[in-house]
């Protein structure tokens, strides 16, 4: 089996780069603030989320009508896992 290496994509590379110079540029206090800010506009978005009553009745609905494929992906995997064992515990690859 050939061994392909995916190229890395910069993680940062979805981030503006106003935000990124700013960052750069700035003092530790500046950093650590800015940490700050960021980690409590996270909460609060987490929080709406929870809140947002639409999104939960959706994520069930989903949820409900991906049940069938889950559980045959679960088995799928398992069997996959399974037979790979096999082949190892014989030797094979």
């Amino acid at each position: 089996m050939a061994n392909f290496k995916k190229a890395k994509k910069d993680p940062f590379a979805d981030l503006d780069a106003e935000f990124k110079d700013m960052i750069a540029s700035s003092s530790i206090e500046i950093i650590n603030n800015k940490i700050a800010e960021v980690a409590k506009n996270q909460e609060e978005n987490l929080r709406a989320m929870a809140d947002d009553q639409d999104l939960q009745e959706k994520k069930e609905a989903v949820k409900m009508a991906s049940e069938g494929y889950r559980d045959a992906s679960k088995m799928n995997r398992l069997k996959v896992i399974y037979a790979m064992r096999v082949l190892g515990d014989r030797g094979a690859q």
